[in-house]
């Protein structure tokens, strides 16, 4: 299901950045953008860039912003609910937190 929603909402002909933005084609032995963080290098981890600077990449295209919005948005739905159904059941029927374990393991076995 993810896979066809991100087909259909993005176009197949244009990639979201250029080459250097994409693969970040920068040379070995030049200093990387001022984009990246510097937290990288010291603690030896390579230079990839830091979270919020591909937070910035992800949500400049508007595209990717409104696929990982819904996507986000979705995620944060289900698992509320589930929650909230957890809780219902619990309470309707009077169950103790080993109870629901044992329901929840049969349910995640049957599904």
């Amino acid at each position: 299901i993810d896979a066809i929603f991100v087909v259909a909402m993005l176009p197949a002909d244009k990639p979201a950045g250029d080459k250097e933005t994409l693969v970040g084609a920068d040379k070995p032995g030049e200093k990387g953008s001022e984009d990246h963080d510097d937290a990288g290098e010291k603690t030896g981890k390579g230079k990839r860039p830091g979270f919020f600077v591909a937070f910035k990449q992800t949500f400049n295209n508007g595209l990717v912003a409104r696929v990982v919005a819904v996507r986000l948005a979705y995620a944060l739905i289900t698992r509320a609910s589930g929650s909230l159904q957890i809780n219902w059941e619990q309470e309707r029927f009077g169950l103790t937190m080993a109870k629901m374990g044992m329901v929840n393991t049969t349910k995640s076995v049957i599904s």
